[in-house]
């Protein structure tokens, strides 16, 4: 199998959830893992990340917490973020007209789109640094597709949208060939928020962009083509409460969740975790832990 490349970001934010995630990928994506890159940024979050995340810890614990991500196996990689104005070489890439380095709420565009950028294999999946998953098949299945030139980008499928595709894209879990990506979409048109949202962000000195997955669904009307994998060939799972990875069990439900045991509340909890699906939950014996 080709040579995978995860790409994600990190900031101050992630302290408590980036080793177990990485931990995570590194024992499900090891066969065909070529790298983790890590774009991390060293700016306090702002916006709305800011306000979901809440405290965090400072400078120093976070070039801590680099230190011993780079130390869980070689194939980790940790580039800094550059300042933000320096970012245009990669909105340039992507974008025909406009730079936007964030959108109107605060969410990081340009971040995302360096990390895409600077991985070193051409199949790379984007993703956050809180989500888990489950499987490589679908890593496979959805490379063919897109080598098979019926999508551009592939994602496994989410809890909570039934069996078909979502619909919309997601910046957490996106599976792309940046070279044909490339060729057949970009650059591409920066959308806006609607005129009347946009005086507003003028007024407020705020960009008026759409965060990056909606740019890339309103895409989808000018010919993105999403692919949805079949459970079957794997899934994935959004951690994203900063109060999830305190949990004493969550190591033990990652690896269930490796495993491919999934309780039903969880499927019909949706996408996200949820804590109480998982309470008295045990990986039944035909389901050994994954790397156990």
């Amino acid at each position: 199998m080709e040579r995978l490349s995860i790409a994600t970001n990190a900031c101050h934010a992630d302290d408590v959830r980036l080793l177990p995630v990485l931990r995570s990928w590194l024992r499900v994506f090891d066969a065909t893992l070529g790298e983790i890159l890590v774009i991390a940024d060293d700016r306090a979050p702002i916006g709305r990340i800011a306000s979901m995340h809440g405290r965090h810890g400072g400078p120093s614990a976070f070039q801590d917490l680099l230190d011993q991500a780079t130390q869980l196996d070689p194939r980790v990689r940790v580039v800094r973020l550059p300042p933000e104005g320096a970012l245009g070489v990669y909105t340039r890439r992507w974008f025909r007209r406009g730079h936007p380095v964030r959108c109107q709420a605060g969410t990081v565009i340009a971040h995302f789109l360096m990390a895409i950028e600077e991985a070193q294999n051409d199949v790379i999946l984007k993703c956050d640094c809180d989500m888990l998953f489950r499987g490589i098949d679908w890593v496979a299945a959805g490379t063919a597709s897109i080598d098979r030139n019926e999508a551009d980008l592939a994602e496994p499928i989410r809890y909570g949208h039934g069996t078909g595709p979502s619909g919309e894209v997601s910046t957490r879990a996106m599976l792309l060939r940046r070279s044909s990506f490339h060729e057949r979409l970009l650059p591409m048109r920066a959308y806006k928020t609607d005129w009347r949202r946009r005086i507003l962000r003028v007024i407020q000195r705020r960009p008026p962009w759409l965060k990056l997955e909606s740019m890339l669904t309103r895409l989808m009307h000018e010919g993105l083509r999403l692919k949805t994998i079949d459970e079957s060939l794997g899934t994935s799972l959004h951690v994203s409460r900063r109060s999830d990875f305190a949990n004493p069990d969550l190591e033990s439900i990652i690896r269930i969740f490796e495993s491919g045991v999934v309780p039903r509340a969880q499927r019909d909890a949706g996408w996200d975790f949820a804590p109480a699906a998982w309470i008295d939950f045990e990986c039944p014996p035909s389901a050994p832990l994954h790397g156990a």
